[in-house]
């Protein structure tokens, strides 16, 4: 199954890898019509529930153009040079490059971005990621996480088949919600696309 599911992505992706440093670009603006529609879809509710914030901060950005939707203090952060070297071409933001399990930053944020993230890290690295969302977040401030839910039959089952071993944990939106609970941080509002589901957390 993991061998076949290795091809399927590669078909998935026409021969694009996840690790390359344009591929959240490619995502948005390449020649592959469902990715790109998806990812614009999953862009616009990302923005509707973070706002116009002051100030954003996002957490494993990759090279994602969602970081250009906002018109405010952004700063990006991924543990990938490359792709933060792609991205630096392509946006006005800051970008700095880094483990988000294990940042330290002191400064606080309006918004607080993950976008598709927390299912590529093991249960004990998504709290920490979890941790420092919530240690960036403003006392009034916002989380916007995205993930894909695994807790769907249908969406187990397409990322099973699509990504394979790709994602370290098979998140579901019961567990997020738990987790992000423990540290203080609660659902106010949701957007889905099949699977795909972006949660709004606020520290009420």
């Amino acid at each position: 199954m993991r061998k076949f599911s290795w091809y399927a992505n590669k078909v998935w992706n026409l021969g694009h890898n996840n690790e390359d440093a344009d591929f959240d670009w490619w995502e948005w603006f390449g020649f592959h019509p469902v990715k790109r529609f998806w990812k614009r879809i999953m862009g616009r509710y990302i923005k509707e529930l973070a706002g116009s914030p002051r100030s954003l901060i996002s957490l494993g950005c990759g090279s994602s153009p969602i970081i250009n939707l906002f018109q405010c203090k952004v700063v990006g952060i991924d543990i990938e040079q490359d792709k933060m070297d792609f991205i630096r071409k392509h946006s006005q933001a800051e970008f700095l490059v880094g483990d988000i399990t294990s940042i330290q930053l002191r400064e606080k944020f309006e918004v607080v971005l993950c976008n598709e993230v927390l299912e590529h890290l093991g249960f004990d690295e998504m709290e920490s990621a979890i941790s420092i969302i919530v240690g960036l977040m403003e006392s009034s401030g916002k989380a916007v996480i995205s993930f894909p839910d695994y807790g769907l039959w249908y969406g187990k089952l397409a990322e099973r088949f699509l990504h394979g071993s790709l994602h370290s944990k098979e998140l579901t939106k019961k567990e997020l919600l738990e987790t992000c609970s423990k540290f203080g941080i609660y659902s106010i509002a949701e957007r889905r696309l099949l699977w795909d589901t972006v949660i709004l957390f606020t520290k009420r």
